[in-house]
């Protein structure tokens, strides 16, 4: 078999068990409560030991509402602050998004697992809260790449206020325009229809402004 065939080969099985993995943990918990299931319990229904699983998922939490946002790689951060940005509030976001929902995530993008977890989480508002905490505890960590970016554009400022400041904003708007996006269809959008449409919200919260 050519190597990229093999390599094209192990990337959709990994894909699929992942998928798999998705799909029993979201519905043993949607079944059952989430405190009720275990991890070992969620690799025995998709038919791997729980060493697998781990292998996929860093805990039940990310098996069941999904990975959540990550930090942006150095790459990211360093194309970020060595480019000027003609649209620096864009440029937030995309950043933003990326993070959130890299195009990584087109890939495993499931529909009905989606279903399961809104379900799941309008059963125990509780365990969305905590899941929300990642998020939020990302801002600190992308206001202070801003107020990098800006004390080396200081070009790019729009405001009179403080560094700080300003950054907490354009980060706060990135959000804003992420949550609409998110919120304004039930139709479960794959990452890829989310960050269009999440930039499609930011030029709305703009006209509005």
């Amino acid at each position: 078999m050519p190597q990229h065939d093999a390599a094209s080969s192990r990337r959709s099985k990994h894909i699929n068990q992942y998928k798999l993995i998705e799909l029993h943990a979201t519905t043993l918990v949607l079944e059952r409560g989430y405190s009720l299931v275990t991890v070992e319990e969620i690799a025995q229904a998709a038919g791997v030991s729980k060493r697998t699983f781990f292998n996929y998922f860093q805990n039940k939490q990310q098996a069941v509402l999904g990975t959540g946002p990550r930090r942006p790689t150095e790459e990211e951060e360093q194309r970020f602050l060595t480019t000027v940005h003609p649209d620096l509030p864009l440029a937030v976001l995309r950043l933003c998004t990326n993070a959130a929902l890299s195009p990584e995530h087109d890939l495993y993008f499931d529909a009905a697992t989606q279903r399961r977890r809104k379900a799941i989480i309008d059963q125990d508002p509780a365990l969305f809260h905590e899941f929300m905490s990642r998020v939020h505890n990302l801002h600190p960590h992308f206001e202070s790449l801003i107020v990098r970016y800006l004390e080396a554009h200081p070009n790019q400022r729009r405001t009179a206020l403080s560094l700080e400041v300003e950054a907490s904003l354009l980060c706060n708007l990135s959000f804003a325009a992420m949550r609409a996006a998110a919120n304004s269809n039930e139709n479960f959008l794959a990452p890829e229809e989310l960050r269009a449409l999440g930039e499609q919200m930011l030029q709305g919260i703009r006209h509005i402004a």
